[in-house]
């Protein structure tokens, strides 16, 4: 059975001669649930090399020393001396044959007639072995190669496991690949879907988001040049992407489909195998809710859920957004993988979102509640239809992205800002309603917190915030941001004449004159307004919310969007009609104006007695860039009965009803008439 081999150095064909034994092993390269991915046959060459005869040679007729004929030429004159250094000669020939630059040559092995069929293939060379040869006989040497191919064609019929479309009768197509695998992975996500009250909007319930991660990879393996016998060498060319003179030339080498790379082939594998759109949820079938659907019986995602953003809008499935891919080539390793990744959330979702929730008590009895967030935007979601498997440029293009360097963070950030501006105004009632469950309902929360902090990042799609609410008194002066009010009193004192003695050791001697100073009142309103907002919501307590529009503010049937009283225009206009001592109209729900309520306060804390004045005169501040306010005003009055006398000036003493004084004059202690 005569055996060729064709190699690119030297540049002809070889004969091995005496023909060795041919022994062909069919190996299938299987993935792990069994599928045959390739075959490998591999080839074992068995011969014997003769000192006197045979190819390779030293007869005279040999070329570079081989026979390129079947021709068995005997050396007539050999002499048994010359023997061992012919067979070392020839092993060293044989190594060359089978070395790195003459890889990939075609092989031959014909039936032993004229004529008769001829098995050939394009091998990888896997080893050449020359065992330890027989004591005492330097005429022989026998050798082992074996050869590595994916192919085996010949015999009037093709091989109907080569994969490559038009090598095989049978309408297999592939990739020469050793190894594939394609897995699933999904794990609960950090951010949840929230849905909200619609009435009350307060927070309600969260819906648990997924990641799921799709990971295709495959091993390949390299091809030569079929379309000529010679092997393909190596590449003599100083590509872009490596240096020349080491490496073997395959298929295609240094053109635009590189297809006899091993990487390429792999890459061409887990290409095809992706399909564009989602299909963790469907499977092969198409349907939801089958047995086909990989996630069935382990994490076993709802189907269908009521999930707006208020929980009764509608029924709602789950479906993925945020799709990317990556990719991963081992040029070396001959290896390609791909992974995708979605976001797997409630159809119709536009956002994820965190939230935690701090509660800090102060000694005097106020309550800090502080609400961090993060609100996540999501892309456009991912249709399950359509197979998108076309290259351009070389470029891996399927899988729900067409141009995958080009993410939709215009769409993530519009969709987080969009919620941001929804749910801000409400963010009170989520704390309000943590605030109950926390044992502090009897505490009133400012719907406007005492800070906020919002961060934005356009690129990535996010918007970060952090809002303090207090919960405390609620103040007295509408449409205010916040409120202060000092009240100083200054009680009556004896009245005396000290008068110097001389050589008295216990100093002046001190005189009651019988009479006392003066009683003093003075009090303080302050407070803070916004100058800037031409409008404002405000709910049915009347207390300031922060929705941003009418809209989102009038949704609320209890809340109303009104005219701020306070707003300042430009450099001059209504400075003086805007401060809160001027503003005699009254905004809904409130039934008295800034003005109306200013006075009170300032009657209601006037001293009564038997002359007051106002001493001294009366201070008002007002900054119309920054809103602060205040008004001070002071009396000195007198009362019909004596602090020093200790007669009862505050009308409580020990015969007041329900009361625990024991004595009935104040003198020494603090207590006033209104």
């Amino acid at each position: 059975m005569p055996v060729s081999y064709r190699p690119n150095s030297p540049d002809q064909l070889c004969y091995l001669t005496p023909a060795p034994f041919v022994a062909i092993d069919k190996n299938f390269d299987k993935a792990g649930n069994g599928e045959i991915l390739g075959v490998r046959y591999s080839i074992t060459l068995t011969g014997t090399m003769v000192a006197d005869r045979g190819s390779p040679s030293t007869h005279a007729d040999a070329t570079n020393g081989w026979l390129i004929t079947e021709e068995d030429k005997k050396i007539d004159n050999h002499v048994f001396a010359h023997a061992y250094t012919d067979i070392v000669k020839k092993q060293q020939l044989m190594r060359n044959l089978f070395s790195k630059i003459n890889e990939g040559g075609k092989l031959e092995i014909e039936a032993p007639k004229p004529g008769g069929t001829v098995l050939h293939c394009f091998p990888r060379i896997v080893s050449v072995n020359f065992p330890q040869h027989a004591e005492a006989n330097p005429f022989i040497q026998p050798y082992t190669i074996v050869l590595e191919a994916d192919q085996l064609h010949g015999a009037g019929t093709t091989d109907n496991d080569d994969l490559l479309t038009g090598k095989n009768s049978v309408g297999i197509e592939g990739q020469y690949i050793s190894e594939a695998t394609e897995t699933w992975d999904i794990e609960e996500s950090d951010g949840k879907f929230v849905t909200r009250d619609k009435t009350t909007k307060e927070f309600k319930n969260t819906y648990r988001t997924y990641k799921v991660t799709h990971n295709v990879r495959a091993v390949g393996k390299r091809n030569f040049d079929v379309s000529t016998d010679k092997a393909d060498g190596i590449d003599q060319e100083d590509r872009l992407d490596r240096g020349k003179k080491f490496w073997s030339k395959v298929d295609q080498t240094g053109k635009p489909s590189p297809k006899g790379e091993a990487w390429w082939q792999a890459r061409e594998f887990v290409r095809k195998q992706l399909k564009h759109g989602f299909h963790f949820q469907t499977g092969r079938d198409g349907n939801k809710s089958t047995d086909d659907d990989k996630d069935k019986y382990g994490i076993n995602l709802p189907k269908k859920i009521k999930a707006g953003r208020y929980e009764e809008d509608a029924d709602l499935y789950y479906t993925a957004f945020n799709y990317v891919k990556t990719e991963s080539l081992d040029e070396s390793g001959g290896s390609f993988a791909v992974v995708e990744t979605w976001l797997l959330a409630p159809d119709k979702s536009t956002v994820t979102e965190t939230m935690d929730i701090s509660i800090v008590e102060e000694q005097n009895g106020d309550i800090n509640l502080t609400l961090s967030g993060n609100i996540q935007g999501l892309g456009t979601n991912i249709p399950t239809s359509g197979n998108e498997t076309s290259v351009s440029g070389n470029n891996l293009q399927s899988s729900g992205a067409t141009n995958t360097y080009q993410e939709d963070y215009s769409v993530k950030f519009t969709n987080a800002s969009n919620h941001f501006d929804l749910i801000e105004g409400d963010l009170y009632k989520t704390a309000r309603g943590f605030l109950d469950a926390s044992s502090k309902s009897s505490k009133t929360l400012q719907p406007v917190p005492n800070s906020r902090t919002i961060g934005k990042n356009p690129t990535a799609g996010i918007i970060t915030y952090n809002f303090t609410f207090k919960a405390g008194s609620v103040p007295c002066i509408p449409n205010v941001l916040s409120e202060t009010m000092t009240i100083n009193d200054t009680y009556p004192g004896n009245l005396f004449v000290a008068q110097q003695v001389i050589g008295r050791k216990r100093g002046p001697v001190l005189q009651d004159i019988g009479t006392q100073t003066v009683w003093k009142r003075s009090i303080t309103i302050g407070c803070k307004v916004d100058t800037i907002t031409p409008e404002f919501c405000k709910n049915a307590t009347g207390q300031r919310t922060i929705h941003r529009t009418e809209e989102l503010c009038t949704e609320n049937e209890d809340h109303y969007w009104v005219d701020n009283p306070n707003l300042t225009e430009k450099c001059v206009g209504n400075f003086n009609s805007a401060k809160p001592s001027m503003v005699y109209k009254k905004t809904q729900p409130d039934t008295k104006s800034q003005r109306k309520v200013i006075r009170e306060l300032i009657d209601a804390f006037k001293p009564t007695g038997t002359a007051v004045y106002i001493d001294p005169a009366p201070a008002e501040t007002w900054n119309p860039r920054t809103g602060d306010w205040s008004y001070t005003v002071s009396w000195t009055y007198e009362l019909e009965k004596s602090y020093i006398c200790d007669e009862d000036v505050d009308n409580i003493n020990a015969g007041t009803a329900g009361g625990d004084e024991a004595k009935a004059g104040d003198k020494n202690y603090p207590g006033t008439p209104r």
